[in-house]
């Protein structure tokens, strides 16, 4: 009797207790929860968003800076949303309140640009990736960025909710990012807790404009310390110089494609301002010889040493690069590919009709390329691709090869990742030769079309090289079974083979 007694008296205070939660409401509970507000502002948006009629990236906010979106009209909010209907114009404007309601509530939401993931959307040649596996985690912010340049209240709230945040990395989020988003995320930086900005990550960031890189460069000068800007080309040299000037604490620097007539500036910006720098990553650019000369002094400290689209560089400054930087342990050389050279040209084509403000008369014959056995410098010549390639091959031939082995030997001993693309001419004997300093730590190695390479080389070369995670022998025409079964015997820590139009055949590749 006393069981049932206390059961019913429990169940007496638990619809008491029921009641109560129903009749008196929470006080100062959201009406929504943040997950649930960012998820019908993704609804409202994504209506409007991914019509045909386009993005709305590209809309002003001129009759918006000023004023407050509670008191102001569909029309007033978003002056130039005329494409859309009034129930589409209802919906934009509801989903950037939603944004912004819930970016109060969860500012968190929007880390995922604090974490480094432009790897993932980066192929193998270093283009971009659109469609990359990790894009949908980038769904919510992209949306929001859309929505940001229309709307000077989200902008507000967008940076707000980055002020904690000492790294960003943008290249997810590339073709969403404007300059009124990228500034107001920088320039929201007044909290108590805001951090410094440590990591910019711009990569392929094409509505970036060099002004507004060079606004807000007092918002990062002595703080950064990582700038990537590659895949870009529409920033002015003078622009980009005086971004770099107040970076005197970089250490990793990706440079964009400085295809201007001044772009010279920009070595010896560098070597007067970053000697600090642990890795270097240039664009496409005219390549001249002293002012390259004099960075590969200054950049001392170099681990990191990208030259892939330098094309035109002579070999004697990849001499200076490897006298003076003995502490590198990642190199890639200038890229001689037909196929990688004649891109480089149509890009070149683009800017030179572009109609770009650095462009004066003189700039074109800058551009144009020299086909010659000193200097090559791309340009708008698609016929002359596989003639620039074989003409600068030459340039890099054994004697080259012999001299680095011999008198660099030291800073080659040192290499974990190698990437030598494109150098056809050079004999297998010149590749063994180069390859020999190389200690059993390197992971990676590209020797695409290397013509000359053989059985025989890879032979000598594979039981030197255990720790071999990638190994890129495409077009090596003169490559066969046996030096694939060798690969396989001594590199047992190899992950990623290249092995396409080679003699390799389906035996080999059974065994």
């Amino acid at each position: 009797g006393n069981t049932n007694k206390t059961h019913s008296t429990i169940i007496y205070y638990i619809r008491i207790a029921m009641l109560y939660c129903v009749l008196v409401p929470a006080r100062n509970a959201p009406t929504k929860r943040p997950v649930g507000l960012y998820s019908h502002a993704n609804r409202l948006a994504s209506r409007v968003l991914l019509a045909d009629r386009g993005t709305l990236a590209d809309l002003s906010d001129v009759q918006f800076q000023n004023r407050s979106s509670s008191s102001l009209s569909v029309p007033s909010l978003f002056p130039t949303l005329g494409k859309l209907s009034p129930d589409e114009q209802k919906l934009v404007v509801t989903a950037a309140n939603h944004y912004c309601k819930a970016l109060r509530l969860t500012p968190t939401y929007v880390y995922e640009i604090g974490r480094d993931r432009d790897s993932q959307f980066l192929c193998e040649n270093g283009e971009y990736v659109e469609d990359a596996d990790e894009h949908l985690l980038y769904y919510t912010i992209r949306n929001m960025f859309k929505l940001a340049p229309n709307c000077r209240e989200l902008q507000q709230e967008i940076g707000r909710a980055c002020a904690t945040l000492s790294h960003f990395y943008f290249m997810p989020t590339a073709k969403e990012l404007t300059d009124s988003v990228l500034t107001a995320i920088l320039s929201e930086r007044g909290a108590p807790d805001s951090q410094h900005v440590l990591t910019l990550s711009l990569s392929w960031c094409s509505n970036i404009s060099g002004e507004c890189l060079e606004n807000l460069a007092p918002y990062v000068s002595n703080s950064l310390q990582t700038l990537r800007l590659k895949g870009i080309s529409q920033i002015p040299t003078a622009q980009f110089c005086a971004l770099v000037s107040h970076c005197n604490q970089l250490l990793h620097l990706s440079m964009p494609h400085l295809m201007s007539s001044n772009a010279s500036l920009a070595p010896q910006c560098i070597s007067k301002h970053c000697h600090l720098l642990q890795s270097l990553e240039f664009g496409i650019m005219p390549t001249h010889k002293d002012d390259f000369g004099l960075l590969a002094g200054t950049c001392s400290r170099l681990t990191a040493l990208d030259l892939y689209y330098c094309h035109g560089l002579d070999s004697t400054v990849i001499e200076h690069f490897l006298a003076s930087c003995q502490k590198l342990c990642k190199l890639r050389l200038p890229c001689l590919l037909q196929s990688v050279i004649r891109k480089s040209s149509q890009r070149e084509d683009i800017f030179l009709h572009s109609g770009s403000k650095e462009r004066d008369s003189t700039e074109s014959n800058l551009l144009l390329p020299q086909i010659s056995a000193a200097a090559w410098r791309p340009g708008g010549c698609r016929n002359n691709a596989r003639l620039a390639s074989e003409d600068k091959s030459r340039t890099y031939n054994d004697e080259v090869i012999q001299r680095w082995a011999k008198f660099y030997a030291y800073t080659l001993k040192g290499l974990e990742e190698l990437d030598m693309s494109g150098y056809s001419s050079l004999s297998s004997s010149a590749v063994t030769l180069l390859l020999s300093p190389l200690s059993r730590n390197l992971k990676v190695l590209h020797l695409e079309n290397a013509k000359h390479m053989t059985d025989r080389c890879l032979t000598k070369l594979a039981p030197q090289f255990p720790s071999l995670v990638t190994l890129n022998l495409s077009h090596c025409v003169n490559v066969g079974d046996a030096s694939l079964c060798l690969v396989a015997k001594h590199c047992t820590a190899l992950r990623i083979l290249n092995v396409a139009l080679t003699k390799i055949g389906n035996k080999a590749i059974q065994l």
